[in-house]
């Protein structure tokens, strides 16, 4: 276990903080931790429709089981954080651009 496991929980605090629902439900605790161990973070869609797909990508990739599929630091998930909460104008023009159907390179 290294650092990445605080980002895996700031995540899952995030989807509680979102949906009020613990992201594995209710129960034993070996019954939580047989259904984290078995399974992801439940979608936040399920439960709020208003959320943006840009900060679900980052809570996503903050909740993913391998740790080394997780940001490498908490600066790295904080700036990535910032960004997907940024309103589309504000973006750098590159990264909107990639955004747009049709302009992939």
């Amino acid at each position: 276990m290294d650092h990445r496991v605080d980002l895996y929980a700031l995540s899952a605090v995030a989807f509680f903080t979102l949906t009020g629902v613990p992201p594995f439900g209710r129960g034993s605790i070996e019954s939580i931790v047989a259904r984290q161990t078995l399974g992801h973070v439940p979608d936040v869609k399920a439960f709020r429709d208003d959320v943006p797909d840009s900060l679900l990508d980052v809570l996503t990739k903050g909740a993913a089981r391998s740790p080394g599929e997780r940001f490498a630091s908490a600066a790295e998930y904080a700036a990535a954080l910032y960004r997907s909460l940024q309103p589309w104008w504000a973006r750098p023009l590159a990264a909107l651009r990639a955004s747009l159907p049709g302009t992939e390179r």
